[in-house]
Parts: structure tokens; sequence; C-alpha cells
């Protein structure tokens, strides 16, 4: 699987076809935490905000073509560590799952932005 992905991501990328990046979702680690605001008692009980990290370096973030991955670098290069990790957060709503989906959003928006 991993080299039909490669494969298609130097075909699109050698023929200068402009495609999509998708962020695999495996590439991601996700953590959660209690998040802060209104909520009530359930904001002191449950770990809703979820915090999510992509190690963008070459050798972690192989799909991402390197035009994209220096782009997505200077445009978010206020949320990136010195590791090279895009850190990114979302605690808008009082649900995990939610919140997770508004991230992951969040992140492939970015790296969309970055593409193109």
């Amino acid at each position: 699987r991993m080299i039909n992905m490669l494969a298609r991501t130097t075909r699109a990328h050698c023929s200068g076809v402009s495609r999509r990046v998708r962020v695999p979702r495996e590439s991601v680690v996700v953590t959660y935490s209690r998040s802060s605001g209104p909520g009530g008692q359930n904001v002191n009980k449950v770990s809703t905000k979820a915090s999510l990290r992509l190690d963008v370096s070459e050798r972690s973030a192989w799909w991402l073509p390197p035009a994209v991955r220096e782009r997505l670098l200077e445009r978010q290069r206020g949320a990136v560590t010195k590791s090279g990790e895009l850190l990114l957060s979302c605690d808008e709503t009082r649900s995990q799952a939610r919140n997770l989906a508004l991230g992951l959003e969040r992140l492939q928006a970015a790296v969309d932005e970055a593409g193109g």
C-alpha cells in the first residue's frame, strides 16, 4: 500500500499534475486533555480537547512533496516546533470526536493551502 501511494505521488509530481496531498491519518499523533471554557461540570471530568502533532520532517512525512513541505513550514512557522512537528489543537466543542474531526479538517486545510 505504501509503495502504491509513493508511486502515485511520484507520478503526479513528475508529470506536473497538481494533486491534492492527503494527510495519512496514521501520521498524526493525537492526545486528549481537559478543555477550558464553558461546559459545566463536564469540563472537569472529560478530556475533550484534541491536540494533533504531525512530524513534517522529510524522514517522517515522505508523502509530502518538498515544495509543499517548505510552504507549510513557512506558513505555519508559529505552530512548528524546533524538532519539526506541526502542532494543532481544537477544543471548540464538548465532544472529543467532533474536536478530533475539526482538528483533522484544519490540518488537511493547512496542507491544501500549502499545496497550491
